[in-house]
Order: structure tokens, then C-alpha cells, then sequence
């Protein structure tokens, strides 16, 4: 019998050569891609993607709040970021939500809901406080940058808060004074420079303080009351503004600032340092206004356009050396501006630069921003009960 040299099987049932002959084993055709193995290696690289990004976004938005709280004024960008809206650090959140969601990450949305009400309650200053119950004689305050040129009248607002002060900034007293002195014939009507005051109470004095800006300007004012025969003080204050230091980092601009300490020279540098000089001067004037309180025999109240947020430094030092009504007894977000900006009709303003604050005694029983009128500033409302003694 001979050897038989070929098998009966066609050569199209011989397995592929090294391969055993197993049955019910399907080989891969030439040219075949395992597709599976591939999505699913996407899938883990997403989802480790996304926890990065999740975590990576949690731990800037702490390091911007510490930057801007802490340390705003230290440099040119931080400063910067006091004044924008503070709600645009939790639109990342749309992004990353949507991508946890698709992913099915469900326990990364406990993230985002702390970045959230991080953001929303303790970066944007929300004040649960609310109103107070006053046990004696009380005194109420209404705060306005007018504006020259701004056709909006703060009236309206004073009427309804039942204002017994109106201090008004930013308002050619020499021309507005006999104005508002026809406009209320039932008030003492009294001013210096930009600075006007109109009041239930009789003004039994006041001045410019001896302060002034970069351009010497006077920056603050004060007024003596006679409040049923106890005197108020009334410090009524329009701070330099940061719009030339803000138009300087648009744009470009801004990196141009970041680089500035790493690549000196040119307009970078000088930007920088613009920066610098000008919150340096904002703090030397804030020190000099809580100098001059730490004079003051009397109670006394501190109002007008701060020019700062309640962010940084400086804020920071006001409210350690003085009281602010709105943290006191306001509730919400309190802000005064902008009150005039296209994102304004959308989402309302988001700086509370326009700032009530008091000492020797007052007590804060109520405190209010006026919303929904179409102005630069808002006007900022304040009732005070007055010491016992």
C-alpha cells in the first residue's frame, strides 16, 4: 500500500500554516481590523481624559478665587480678573457635563456641583443676611455715581428705600447743587467739587478731604450732620477708576501683561507696571480714608463709587477696618455695575463697586442695590440704626 502524498480535503479546508486545525475556530481574514478592541481603548482613554479635565478644572477655578481674593492686586492679571463676571469660571462646566454624561460618569457631576456653588455663593459673594429689626431711631442712606452727562435720575430709587441722605458722586456740585436745591425744596443741599449731598438733616459742616488721585483730583468729601441733635458723619468718596489699566489688556494685550516679568521691555513692561502703580496708589488712598475714620468722634458713614469689587485686597482692608451694610443686612448678590451693558438685559450686573460701610456705633438693619434701571451705576441703599448712646 503507498504513501499517499496529499490530503482529500480541498486546500481550501487546510488551516493556515503554524495554525492547528481546531474545529469551530474562525481565522481572520487578510486585511480585518479588530474594531472592538479599538473602541473600547477610545472609550478608556475619554473617560480617564475627562477625569483629568474634570479635576484639572476644579483645581484652576481654586487657584483663580485664591488669586483674585488674596492676591488680585499683586499682578496685572489677577487685577484684571476681579472685574469680570464671575459666573463665565463655571461655563467649562456645559462642556465637561455633557461629556460625563455621554461617558456615564455620573460620580464626577458631585465636581461640578462644588465648583458650582463655590463659584455662585462664596466667589460671586451671595449674602443670605436680609433685613433686621431696628429697637431705636434710624437713619437711611442712598449711594449714586450719576455720571455727568447721564440722563437717569436716582430719585425714583430713593423715594422707595424713604432715603433721609442722598450722597451723590461724579456730579458737578458748583452747577447740580441749586439744581437739587430747587428739586428738594424740604432739604439741606450741600457740596464740593464732584461730591453732593442732600439731606433730611441739617449740614452743619464739611470740606474736600486732602486726598486726590494721579491727576490730583480730590477723591473723597466729608459732611458733619445734625441728626435730631446727634452729629453723623457723612464721607462720601469716588475712588480712581481702573478703565485705562482694563483698555490696556485687551486683546493681545493681556498675554502681553503675563509676559511682562518673564521677557522685560517695551509696551508689555510698561503695562505692567501702569498696573502695578495704579493699585498701589488705590491702597495708599484707602489707607488715608481709614485713617481718617479712625479719627472721626462720631458715628460715622462711609459711601460712594469704591471702584473695587468685592474682591482683593483693598476690599479686604475696608471690611476689616469697617462694617458693610450689605454683608450686614442685604441679601443676594447686590451689585451695582454695569447697569447699562448689552449683557446686562441678560444676566444684570455682576461688580458691586458702588459700597456702603459704617462705624462708631450704627448698625446695619438694612441694605439694598437698585435694580432695573438703565445706568452706568446703580444706586446702593442703607439703614442704619443709630447707638444707643
Amino acid at each position: 500500500m503507498g504513501i499517499r502524498l496529499s490530503s482529500d480535503r480541498g486546500p481550501e479546508n487546510v488551516p493556515p500554516t503554524g495554525q492547528p486545525s481546531q474545529p469551530g475556530l474562525v481565522y481572520p481574514q487578510a486585511g480585518s481590523h479588530d474594531y472592538g478592541g479599538m473602541f473600547q481603548k477610545f472609550l478608556k482613554f475619554a473617560r480617564w481624559g475627562t477625569i483629568a479635565l474634570t479635576f484639572g478644572y476644579a483645581a484652576w477655578v481654586m487657584f483663580v478665587i485664591y488669586m483674585v481674593e488674596y492676591k488680585a492686586e499683586d499682578h496685572h492679571l489677577s487685577s484684571v480678573f476681579m472685574y469680570l463676571p464671575q459666573y463665565i469660571w463655571i461655563f467649562p462646566l456645559f462642556v465637561l457635563g455633557f461629556l460625563q454624561l455621554v461617558l456615564w460618569q455620573w460620580k464626577l457631576f458631585f465636581i461640578d456641583i462644588g465648583v458650582a456653588a463655590v463659584v455662585l455663593f462664596f466667589f460671586m459673594d451671595y449674602v443670605w443676611a436680609g433685613p433686621k429689626e431696628a429697637s431705636g431711631p434710624t437713619v437711611t442712606l442712598v449711594t449714586n455715581n450719576i455720571g455727568e452727562g447721564h440722563n437717569t435720575t436716582i430719585n425714583k430709587f430713593a423715594e422707595t428705600e424713604q432715603a433721609d441722605i442722598i450722597a451723590l458722586q461724579d456730579c458737578n456740585a458748583q452747577i447740580r447743587g441749586p439744581k437739587y436745591a430747587e428739586e428738594f425744596p424740604d432739604r439741606y443741599v450741600g457740596g464740593y467739587d464732584q461730591f453732593l449731598l442732600i439731606s433730611k438733616f441739617p449740614i452743619r459742616n464739611g470740606g474736600l478731604l486732602p486726598m486726590v488721585d494721579a491727576e490730583n483730583r480730590p477723591v473723597a468729601s466729608w459732611f458733619e450732620l445734625d441728626v435730631n441733635g446727634r452729629a453723623l458723619y457723612v464721607f462720601n468718596l469716588h475712588m480712581p477708576t481702573p478703565r485705562d489699566q482694563m483698555n490696556a489688556v485687551r486683546g493681545f494685550g493681556m498675554f502681553a501683561s503675563v509676559t511682562a516679568r518673564v521677557k522685560p521691555g517695551g509696551h508689555a513692561e510698561e503695562v505692567y507696571k501702569a498696573g502695578k502703580e495704579f493699585f498701589k496708589k488705590q491702597y495708599e488712598l484707602a489707607q488715608q480714608m481709614v485713617d481718617v475714620t479712625k479719627q472721626a468722634d462720631k458715628p460715622f458713614i462711609v459711601c460712594g463709587d469704591f471702584n473695587i469689587p468685592t474682591h482683593g485686597k483693598i476690599y479686604h482692608f475696608y471690611k476689616a477696618n469697617w462694617t458693610e451694610a450689605f454683608a450686614e443686612a442685604g441679601r443676594g448678590y447686590g451689585c451695582t455695575f454695569p447697569g447699562d451693558a448689552k449683557i446686562t438685559k441678560i444676566a444684570g450686573p455682576w461688580m458691586r463697586l458702588d459700597n456702603i460701610y459704617s462705624g462708631g456705633g450704627l448698625k446695619a438693619v438694612h441694605a439694598v442695590a437698585e435694580t432695573g434701571r438703565n445706568s452706568q451705576h446703580l444706586g446702593m441703599a442703607a439703614k442704619f440704626e443709630l447707638p444707643k448712646n
